[in-house]
């Protein structure tokens, strides 16, 4: 008994000698990083630049992010510097990219519930639209679908209609069939143009305006502000007011990156997030959206507005595309249920 008691006692000392040498490390208590001065990286990639809703949301999150702690050091990458949208969102998914700002369809591969809020038709109303999306209590079923996916949503910007910039200028409803129209990834995007009778098509934000100029495509969805600041007029100068419905940017983190900040910075990104878009973004985009079309009409661009009878051909024509999709993905119905409920329907 003694024996033991002393193998004990010589137990103890060695392990705190090897403690006061610097032998083991304590784990973090409570989410607290071990070391406090620990400086992390945030790189963000998107495909857009200056000066569009994205890229403003980018630079006002960097400053004021940087400007409440040194623990935090944001990265900026537009116009496609890290890879393909699909590059990115994988790099997302992978550890490589700490965070990505892209309309949500382009995370539909990824997150497929993502196509829920690409139903034609589904929103009309851009505030009911924004509000649903940046209040995490109203879709706790969506939300845990992203996050089982390694992401984290961590706020949407203010959504408005997307637009498609052409080659050419159509009229009529007749003369979508057989177009190759640049979209989205996801398949609610793809099932709305071929139900029109054209052909959807996927390809990088960075090849698109070579393939309009080539005419490898005959146009690309997207939203006027993004149109505008990259100069997409350029190379097809029809920007034309197709019914491509609510769409909004969405700022993705990767959960890996969150789950390794401490409590009070992920609290800081966030909330910081959450600032931004209400108190800078917001308005940016309201201010834009008339100021782009002006813009591209003054530099040669063309708006072109559709009439009544094309749109609702087009309503009649895509009328369908959502039944079509949740009878394919019956899983997805507790989601959609979670939708409707928010719109009252």
């Amino acid at each position: 008994m003694k024996k033991i008691s002393m193998l004990l006692t010589l137990l103890l000392i060695l392990s705190l000698a090897l403690a006061g040498c610097g032998g083991t490390e304590a784990p973090p208590v409570d989410g607290e990083p071990a070391d406090p001065g620990t400086v992390y990286t945030m790189r963000i990639g998107a495909a857009a630049v200056e000066p569009t809703h994205v890229a403003k949301f980018m630079t006002e999150f960097k400053a004021a992010i940087e400007a409440q702690t040194d623990q935090i050091v944001v990265e900026l990458y537009m116009g496609n510097q890290l890879g393909s949208n699909a590059q990115m969102v994988s790099g997302l998914q992978g550890g490589s990219v700490e965070g990505v700002v892209l309309p949500t369809p382009f995370f539909a591969p990824a997150v497929p519930e993502y196509n829920l809020l690409d139903i034609p038709g589904m929103f009309n109303d851009e505030e009911e639209y924004y509000n649903m999306l940046n209040d995490r209590d109203v879709l706790p079923a969506m939300n845990a679908a992203i996050e089982s996916k390694g992401l984290f949503a961590v706020g949407y910007i203010y959504p408005h209609p997307q637009i498609t910039v052409m080659g050419k200028e159509i009229s009529t409803f007749e003369e979508l069939k057989g177009l190759k129209i640049r979209c989205h990834d996801g398949a609610v995007k793809q099932a709305e143009l071929t139900a029109v009778g054209a052909i959807p098509t996927i390809m990088s934000t960075a090849d698109v305006p070579l393939a309009l100029q080539q005419g490898t495509i005959d146009g690309m969805q997207s939203d006027v502000i993004f149109i505008n600041g990259n100069k997409m007029y350029e190379s097809a100068k029809y920007v034309t007011n197709m019914p491509n419905f609510q769409s909004s940017n969405v700022v993705m983190l990767s959960k890996a990156f969150m789950d390794t900040l401490p409590a009070e910075l992920q609290q800081m990104v966030v909330e910081t997030s959450t600032q931004v878009l209400n108190d800078v973004v917001k308005a940016y985009v309201e201010k834009m959206v008339g100021g782009s079309y002006k813009m591209i009409a003054e530099n040669g661009g063309v708006i072109v507005d559709l009439n009544d009878e094309f749109h609702s051909k087009y309503a009649e024509a895509t009328k369908n595309v959502g039944a079509d999709f949740l009878s394919k993905n019956p899983g997805m119905q507790p989601i959609y249920q979670e939708i409707l409920a928010y719109m009252g329907r």
